[in-house]
C-alpha cells in the first residue's frame, strides 16, 4: 500500500489486460445502455528509436541503490537537490510546535530539514518570507466522484485551498456505470498520477455488486474497501460479510460507517477491523467510538465541526484518534469558502488550538491509513506537498506545493498543474424509462385511514434526513373533503416521489410528503443513476412533478425546476448520470441560474442547492428505497 503512484499505476495496466472481459459485472438494473468499447489508452512511456538498443532494465534493488546514493551526494554537496525552500517557520506535527527552518527537496520528496547551507546546492532556491509552512492537507473520507465534476476540474476548486491528498470513496460512479463499472473505473483512476493532488483510493464497500468490488481490491493501488451501507451490514448482510472477508484476506483496510442501533452491534464494527467511523452526530457517540476503538471524522461538509469540536473541548478529549474530512462538499462552495483549510478555520472559531487543528487534518489521517512515511508531515522521506501561509489562524494557503513544485497560488491553480485527461468516453446519451409514468402515479397513498375519514396516515420525509432525525416517519394528517391536506404542525409540506426509472413489470414507487423544504410554486425533479436509475421529485402540485420527470428522462441524469406546466432550469448529468463534463465555472454559472429560479420559486437555499439535493438519493438508499 506505500507504492508509487507509478508503481501502482503499472499494477493497474496488468489488472487492466487481465480484467477487461470481466466488463460484465454491475448492478444489472441500469437501462441497455451503449457497450463501453473504448480501448484503455497505455500510461505514456519515452519512446526509443528502433535504432537505439534499448538500455538494460535496472532492477528494484539496482533502483533503490542509485537513489540513495543520488540522495548522499545531494545532502554532501555533490549534486544538486531540486529545491531548497527557505525562510519559513515549519508546523512540526511530532512536537506539536513551530520553529524557523529550511527544507531540501530532491525528486519529489524532502530530504532535509535545516540542512548546511555551505553545503548544499539546489536547482532553485525560494525565499518563504518567513511565512508557515505545513504539511499539505488531506481530507479523510472524500467521495471525490461525486462532487459533480471531473478530477481534473476538481484539482482547480480544491488544490488552492491546501487539499493535496484525498482518501477517496467511488461508490457512486462505480454503481452508476453498472455493466461498464470495470473500464469505466479504469478511466476515471488512470493517468491519476498526472493530478496535483494525490488519491488513496478505496473499492466500493456499498451499492456495488461483490464481484465487481473483488475484481478492484485486486488493484494494487486500492487501499481496501470503502464504507458499506452501515445498516445494511448490522443487520448481517451476507454479501457486505464477502467484501469484508476478502479485503481481510488482502490484508488491506476497511474503511468505516459505523451506527449499529445497538451496543452490540456497534462493538461488531471493530471487532471485524473495520477502523473508523464517520457517522458522528454528538459528543455522546464520538466518546463511545473512541471507547470501542475506533477513530473518527468529523463531518466538515454535514456541518459537523463546530458542534463536535466545541463538544471535544469541554471534554476534554484527546485528539490522537480524531480528524476530519468533507464526506462530501460542492465545488461552488470549495471556489467561494475552501476546502479543508475552510474546515480548520471553523475549528479554530471555535477554540481549537491551531496546531492541534492542522495535525488532526495531516498526521492524523496519514498515520491512520498508515501513510504516515508519504505523508502527513514535513519530515526526510515524505513527499513535498507544502502548504505556505501568513498566519496559522486564520488559515489562508498563499502558495501549495506537490512534490516540491508549485501547483497552485494566490487561490489559483497553476498552468502548469492543469493536467489534460479525456474523460469523455465516460459521457454516455440517454436511454428513456417514464414513458408510461402517469400524474395519480405521484399522489401519495395512505397507509391507513381513521375511521370517520377525517385523518389519514402518511409517510413523511425529512429533507435533512441524515443523524438523529431520521429520514421518514408515519403521521396522521387532516383530510377535508376526501382529499389529505399538505400541513403538518402547521408547516406546509410538498408532495414527494421517489421513481425507479427503469422497469420490467410494475414500477417501485414511494410517495408521500416532504418537510423542510418550503416552496411555493412549481416542483424540483432530480434524475441521479446511484446505485441504480431512480428520479426523485417533490413540488406543490403533482403536475409540476410529472413535467419534471418527463423532462429529466430527456438526459442521462440531470436536475429540473418545473413550473407552470414548463421545465424553467435545466442541469444536465452527461457521465452516468451522476456527474457533469462541464468546468468548475460552468458549473457555477449552472449552480447560480438555478438557485436563483429556485429563489423565484419560494426557496431559498443557505448552501449550494445541487449536492444538497442529492443527499436525498443518499438517505433513500441507505433506507432501503431504491430497491
Amino acid at each position: 500500500m506505500k507504492k508509487s503512484v507509478t508503481q501502482a499505476m503499472a499494477c493497474l495496466l496488468l489488472v487492466v489486460l487481465l480484467c477487461g472481459s470481466m466488463a460484465g459485472c454491475g448492478t444489472g438494473d441500469n437501462p441497455p445502455p451503449p457497450q463501453d468499447t473504448q480501448t484503455i489508452t497505455p500510461i505514456p512511456t519515452q519512446q526509443v528509436q528502433e535504432s537505439e538498443p534499448a538500455a538494460p532494465a535496472l532492477s528494484t534493488a539496482d533502483q533503490e541503490l542509485a537513489q540513495i546514493q543520488k540522495v548522499y551526494d545531494v545532502l554532501e554537496g555533490k549534486a544538486e537537490a531540486d529545491l531548497f525552500l527557505k525562510n519559513v517557520q515549519i508546523v512540526d506535527v511530532y512536537r506539536e510546535k513551530t520553529a524557523p527552518g529550511t527544507l531540501l527537496i530532491l525528486d519529489g520528496r524532502i530530504i532535509a530539514i535545516d540542512p548546511d547551507e555551505d553545503i548544499v546546492k539546489a536547482k532553485q532556491v525560494v525565499d518563504g518570507g518567513g511565512q508557515y509552512a505545513l504539511p499539505g492537507l488531506i481530507d479523510g473520507h472524500f467521495h471525490f466522484e461525486s462532487q459533480l465534476v471531473t478530477p481534473t476540474q476538481l484539482a482547480g476548486a480544491m488544490v488552492p485551498h491546501g487539499t493535496t491528498s484525498i482518501i477517496a470513496e467511488c461508490c457512486d460512479f462505480v454503481s452508476a456505470a453498472g455493466e461498464n463499472a470495470i473500464p469505466a473505473a479504469q478511466t476515471l483512476f488512470q493517468g491519476m498520477e498526472e493530478l496535483p493532488y494525490r488519491i488513496y483510493p478505496f473499492a466500493p464497500g456499498k451499492k456495488v455488486p461483490y464481484e465487481t468490488v473483488k475484481i478492484m481490491l485486486d488493484w494494487d493501488f486500492i487501499l481496501g474497501l470503502g464504507e458499506m451501507n452501515n445498516i445494511n451490514f448490522s443487520n448481517g448482510n451476507e454479501e457486505d460479510f464477502q467484501k469484508v472477508a476478502y479485503t481481510k484476506s488482502l490484508g488491506k483496510l476497511l474503511d468505516g460507517h459505523v451506527d449499529g442501533g445497538t451496543n452490540n452491534r456497534e462493538n461488531f464494527a471493530p471487532a471485524v477491523n473495520i477502523m473508523n467511523d464517520h457517522d458522528i452526530w454528538s459528543g455522546d457517540s464520538l466518546e463511545n467510538n473512541l471507547k470501542l476503538g475506533l477513530p473518527s471524522f468529523l463531518l466538515y461538509g454535514m456541518g459537523r465541526v463546530t458542534p463536535l469540536v466545541t463538544e471535544i473541548l469541554e471534554r476534554d478529549l484527546p485528539t490522537d484518534n480524531i480528524m476530519f474530512s468533507t464526506d462530501n462538499l460542492a465545488v461552488e462552495h470549495m471556489v467561494k469558502t475552501g476546502h479543508m483549510d475552510a474546515c480548520l478555520n471553523e475549528a479554530m472559531d471555535v477554540g481549537l488550538d491551531p496546531i492541534t487543528a492542522i495535525k488532526m487534518c495531516t498526521y492524523n489521517t496519514a498515520k491512520h491509513f498508515g501513510l504516515e512515511e508519504e505523508i502527513g508531515s514535513l519530515a526526510p522521506g515524505r513527499y513535498a506537498d507544502i502548504v505556505l501561509t501568513s498566519s496559522l489562524y486564520p488559515l489562508v494557503p498563499t502558495s501549495v506545493y506537490q512534490n516540491g513544485v508549485l501547483v497552485a497560488q494566490d487561490g489559483v491553480l497553476e498552468e502548469r498543474a492543469k493536467a489534460n485527461l479525456d474523460y469523455s468516453s465516460l459521457v454516455k446519451p440517454s436511454t428513456r424509462g417514464v414513458d408510461d409514468l402517469k400524474e395519480e402515479d405521484l399522489l401519495a397513498e395512505p397507509i391507513e385511514r381513521s375511521e370517520d375519514g377525517t385523518q389519514a396516515k402518511v409517510m413523511v420525509y425529512n429533507y435533512y434526513g441524515f443523524g438523529e432525525t431520521g429520514y421518514f416517519k408515519e403521521e396522521w394528517l387532516e383530510v377535508k373533503d376526501g382529499v389529505i391536506v399538505p400541513e403538518l404542525n402547521g408547516e406546509p409540506l410538498l408532495h414527494y416521489a421517489v421513481v425507479q426509472r427503469y422497469s420490467e413489470g410494475q414500477r417501485v414507487i414511494h410517495t408521500g410528503y416532504l418537510r423542510q423544504f418550503p416552496l411555493e410554486q412549481g416542483a424540483v425533479t432530480v434524475a441521479f443513476s446511484a446505485p441504480k436509475p431512480y428520479m426523485i421529485t417533490f413540488g406543490v402540485n403533482t403536475a409540476d412533478m410529472l413535467v419534471g420527470i418527463r423532462t429529466a428522462d430527456e438526459y442521462n441524469g440531470a436536475y429540473i425546476l418545473s413550473r407552470d406546466g414548463t421545465a424553467v432550469e435545466t442541469v444536465q448529468m452527461d457521465i452516468y448520470g451522476m456527474m457533469t463534463d462541464f468546468t468548475v465555472e460552468e458549473l457555477g454559472s449552472r449552480s447560480e441560474a438555478f438557485t436563483q429560479a429556485l429563489a423565484d420559486m419560494g426557496h431559498v437555499h443557505d448552501s449550494p442547492i445541487l449536492m444538497s439535493l442529492l443527499e436525498l438519493f443518499y438517505l433513500s438508499d441507505r433506507y432501503g428505497l431504491l430497491a
